[in-house]
């Protein structure tokens, strides 16, 4: 089982790496909270928005300083825009200074998945797999600057991009497929070849391959289920005290709606699952881990949007 789960671990791993899909809008968007959260504390993302040629051959790049909605370069004034369903482009602030001329956001930025309120951007997605990819981030920046590397110049850049990605949703997917291993072999009644082919059927013959090599939630949110269900599952079958797996799965389970908001739908049902399955009171341990993701979520909305309540969709 051990030297099983470990080749299924460097197996996906190496393969999720190694497929790397670089940089699209929805993983610029995500990288870019990234960087503000460990590079400025910040959870807004005007200054990683849009990047600025500083020389010629293009090695470095300058971040564009963003104040409701614009900025200037080369003593030109620019607004960022998106287009209405007629087609108009309109300044995203709702008003551009006057000379401003209006870019559209999704050719000029990073990333045309953005929101804006109260004269700051955000990623219009839900912020768990930025949120998973700070420490990644966090330990590659900081080596950096003690080795006096630019994290604005564009192989620095691209390389973060790419490790941070690797790091968060490439380590966590392979850790998925390890659990997904663990779970067939309880269901199968340790029949560890069946299991086997099930963990790679689901690593390389489904959709769990392609996300497992972007920076997207749908892998991370994945595993957070399929972890939470085992250990509900493992609580199922434990006669005794399993108050330590209960809380670990409310923590899991609670990491998939700050990922994707329509998550709570599942996570909803893992929790009639413990309430029909366990001791009356069992609940209440599986809530408990729920709570710091939900808190999590709400100190974000609430800093960002105004409300806990509130989020970058609406």
């Amino acid at each position: 089982m051990r030297r099983n789960e470990g080749l299924l671990l460097a197996a996906t791993f190496v393969a999720f790496a190694w497929f790397h899909q670089g940089g699209q809008w929805n993983q610029n968007a995500r990288f870019a909270l990234v960087r503000a959260i460990v590079e400025e504390g910040s959870f807004y993302i005007d200054s990683y928005l849009v990047y600025l040629p500083t020389s010629v051959d293009g090695d470095r790049l300058r971040r564009a300083t963003i104040e409701r909605g614009e900025f200037e370069f080369q003593g030109r004034t620019f607004a960022l825009g998106w287009r209405q369903a007629n087609g108009d482009l309109v300044p995203i602030s709702g008003t551009a200074s006057d000379g401003a001329t209006v870019l559209d956001a999704g050719i000029v930025s990073v990333s045309g998945d953005i929101s804006y309120f109260d004269g700051h951007f955000h990623p219009n997605k839900a912020p768990g797999p930025s949120f998973a990819a700070v420490p990644a981030y966090f330990v590659l920046y900081h080596i950096e600057r003690a080795l006096n590397l630019d994290p604005d110049e564009w192989r620095t850049l691209t390389l973060n991009a790419w490790l941070t990605s690797v790091m968060t949703v490439g380590l966590l997917s392979a850790l998925g497929i390890v659990v997904f291993y663990r779970l067939a072999l309880r269901v199968s009644q340790g029949d560890e070849r069946a299991a086997a082919i099930a963990a790679l059927t689901l690593a390389f013959g489904t959709m769990f391959f392609p996300y497992g090599t972007m920076l997207f939630e749908h892998n991370l949110i994945a595993m957070a289920l399929l972890t939470s269900w085992l250990l509900v599952y493992r609580a199922k079958e434990t006669a005794g005290d399993a108050r330590s797996s209960l809380l670990l799965a409310g923590l899991a389970a609670g990491f998939a709606p700050i990922s994707n908001y329509i998550m709570v739908v599942p996570v909803l049902m893992i929790g009639a699952y413990v309430l029909s399955t366990r001791k009356p009171n069992d609940w209440l341990w599986l809530g408990l881990g729920l709570l710091a993701p939900f808190t999590l979520i709400c100190i974000y909305n609430a800093v960002c949007f105004g409300s806990p309540f509130a989020s970058n969709y609406s």
